[in-house]
């Protein structure tokens, strides 16, 4: 009978061993803080302030400078009204604005949380990995097999990431909690810890909370002591997820009661629509689970394959971990979301929450679970037969995984797998530009001065407030916002930015565009307009310009002069 190549005897039971494996993860800590600096360095070109902030990032950082700012903000029609963005809860926002009097701006804050919280994640799968396959080079290759940029379905994605948002933390914290859980499986009575672990990350990411709750739960299900009576089970089974619920309860109960919860039919039809074009662009939560599943496609296999290694069926607490974690996004991020499309089909109404299909993103570290097991167990039967090669084997496998990774994150998608070269070396070219606007911005208009840009670059849009902290007339990003709270305001919006995007990218013909701009400026009721430099003719009419530079003009709108 095959041996299992993983020793029966765990490196951090023994006493003798416990110093040596706290100076390990010391170093191991100290090398990813080394690593993940680097990594900011090279990738983020060290900006400071750090104004690339997209999607969720410049959102929350708004969010962030609106809370601190509200009377600088009381013009603004999304982050002005706080009934707009109440729903949204995350401790996050109170550590960013701790955070900011420290560093300076908004911006900066998210960019520089990615060194230590990529270092963290990279320590904490490493103690993962040692507790599950006990061997040091192979919990090296799953850290190293869990930084692979992963672009998934819905703007998610896994790995390496230019800017922390609440999302990365979870994951950052999450090999923590499955170490707790490993080394706490058979004792019931400090299954608190974890659970209490997990209600805080869940108060960062409700949305990952939900999904991880289910798959806790279920671990705890598989290692209830077998003497124990079914009273004291159903009473332990009931108490954990009640502590979670507790302790976690803000972010949700703010989600549950939005503003306005009978919008009309009209705006309900526009939130239905907001929602499906930003958060969940998928007509089935399926094919959703079906696309994440091909961008795991390389390491799928890895899954399968897991269960003839010898590694993942000698230990039980590994086996309970994978069923648990499989069950929980079964559960969360495939039956309920597929449930709930099927009776908003049959009942005509507008699906909940359909994110909860984005939990599918978990499936990817359980993949690189796999994988990782799969090559320790290969490179264990070569060792068998090949003597040296094992750890050369290892090695070399975890060199090529770093390989591949930074070529992905050089060559092919820059950072995150989402983000173009192209992209990324026009914003290198404007940033100057785009400093000296937002200096100019935070140093020559009132402080409630209202903006609209129309402009091509909505990352500079965004850091207006984030960054200059001005309100803004609209933008694109706030649809969704919007459509979350129901606001009354969202049919108006929807006609805004439509007719914005035919302004920006010259989609309506020549003799309609001063007609549409003026309807535009009438709506928005902004005091100042930002458009690309130099101004095309006869786009904004007569409007003086009060600020240019090589890339972007500032033009005062009659607006201004009413207030």
């Amino acid at each position: 009978m095959p041996t299992s190549p993983v020793s029966s005897v765990n490196p951090l039971c023994s006493i003798s061993g416990r110093a040596r494996c706290l100076a390990r993860f010391l170093i191991v800590f100290l090398v990813a803080l080394l690593l993940t600096t680097a990594y900011w360095l090279l990738f983020s070109r060290a900006e400071i302030p750090f104004l690339t902030l997209d999607g969720d990032a410049a959102d929350i950082a708004s969010m962030a400078a609106a809370h601190e700012h509200p009377e600088k903000f009381a013009p603004d029609p999304v982050f002005g009204r706080d009934g707009s963005i109440a729903y949204y809860r995350s401790d996050l926002l109170p550590v960013l604005r701790m955070l900011k009097e420290y560093v300076g701006d908004y911006g900066t804050v998210f960019a520089l949380l990615t060194i230590p919280m990529l270092a963290f994640q990279i320590t904490g799968t490493f103690l993962l990995g040692t507790l599950l396959l006990k061997n040091a080079a192979a919990a090296a290759m799953l850290s190293a097999l869990l930084l692979i940029p992963v672009s998934l379905p819905g703007g998610e994605y896994w790995g390496l990431y230019p800017q922390t948002v609440p999302r990365n933390i979870f994951s950052a914290f999450l090999p923590w909690l499955l170490a707790l859980l490993v080394l706490l499986h058979n004792r019931p009575a400090l299954w608190a810890l974890p659970t209490i672990l997990l209600a805080l990350m869940a108060r960062i990411h409700p949305l990952s909370g939900i999904a991880w709750i289910v798959i806790v739960s279920f671990f705890f299900l598989q290692h209830f002591p077998k003497h124990w009576k079914m009273a004291s089970k159903l009473l332990l089974a009931a108490v954990l997820p009640a502590m979670f619920l507790f302790i976690a309860a803000e972010p949700y109960l703010a989600f549950a009661h939005r503003s306005d919860p009978a919008p009309s039919e009209l705006t309900r039809e526009a939130a239905e629509k907001i929602i499906n074009m930003h958060c969940f662009p998928y007509q089935s939560p399926a094919v959703y689970l079906l696309d994440t599943l091909h961008a795991g496609l390389p390491f799928l296999l890895c899954t399968l394959a897991v269960f003839a290694c010898q590694t993942f069926r000698s230990n039980p607490v590994l086996i309970g971990l994978m069923r648990a974690w499989l069950t929980g996004i079964v559960v969360i991020a495939v039956a309920v979301p597929i449930t709930e499309y099927q009776l908003a089909n049959i009942f005509g109404l507008s699906p909940l929450e359909k994110n909860f299909a984005r939990n599918c993103r978990f499936l990817i570290p359980l993949i690189a679970l796999s994988a990782a097991i799969v090559l320790f167990d290969l490179s264990h039967v070569i060792g068998q037969r090949i003597k040296h090669i094992r750890p050369a084997l290892i090695m070399s496998t975890l060199a090529l995984i770093l390989s591949l990774t930074v070529i992905d994150q050089t060559w092919l998608h820059i950072v995150t797998g989402r983000m173009e070269h192209d992209f990324i070396m026009r914003r290198i070219a404007t940033r100057a530009d785009d400093i000296e606007l937002l200096n100019w911005i935070q140093s020559n208009t009132k402080e409630n001065a209202v903006f609209m840009p129309l402009i091509r670059e909505l990352i500079v849009g965004q850091a207006i407030r984030y960054y200059a902290l001005r309100p803004l007339a609209f933008s694109p990003r706030d649809l969704p916002h919007l459509a979350y709270s129901a606001s009354e305001h969202l049919e108006k919006f929807v006609r805004l930015v439509e007719t914005s995007y035919d302004v920006v990218l010259r989609r309506l013909p020549e003799p309609e565009m001063p007609a549409a701009i003026a309807n535009l400026l009438a709506a928005a009721k902004a005091d100042y307009v930002i458009v690309d430099s130099p101004v095309p003719d006869g786009m904004i009419g007569a409007l003086p310009v009060v600020y240019s530079n090589n890339t972007y003009a500032v033009l005062r709108t009659a607006a201004h002069d009413l207030r």
